[in-house]
């Protein structure tokens, strides 16, 4: 009988345990995540010195404020402005590229977004394309 009794009392314990943490089926942990539109782009054949510009939407589709940073690997050749720094839950924020290169030939450049999203706290997008001569 006191077994029952104590194992009873263990299942109870787990049980409201689970509950608690899970919050009765809604996850009550909250976290941000990081959702980008698009991870890659490729803006074709372009003449050198001409302005490419790109917009992709960044989206915070957790529960949590997400905080970002975005940085080029070429920033004298690629420019980059992040709308807001700092998204609230279920919403999302704009970074603008600009690519302006003057020699000919193909082109790929690397933007790194660092992010407190905790599944990937890193996140490398590729723009490429190619310069001919003007």
């Amino acid at each position: 009988m006191k077994k029952r009794l104590l194992i009873g009392a263990i299942c109870l314990s787990i049980v409201a345990l689970i509950t608690s943490f899970f919050g009765c089926g809604e996850s009550q942990i909250r976290v941000p995540r990081l959702d980008i539109s698009e991870e890659s782009w490729d803006f074709g054949t372009v003449k050198t010195g001409s302005n490419v510009k790109h917009t992709i939407i960044i989206k915070n589709i957790g529960s949590d404020e997400l905080t970002l940073y975005a940085y080029p690997s070429c920033p004298a050749c690629m420019y980059l402005e992040l709308e807001k720094y700092s998204i609230p839950p279920k919403s999302e924020t704009k970074l603008h590229i600009k690519v302006v290169e003057t020699q000919a030939g193909p082109y790929e450049g690397f933007i790194t977004v660092d992010s407190n999203d905790p599944a990937q706290r890193v996140k490398k997008l590729t723009v490429k394309g190619t310069f001919i001569s003007q």
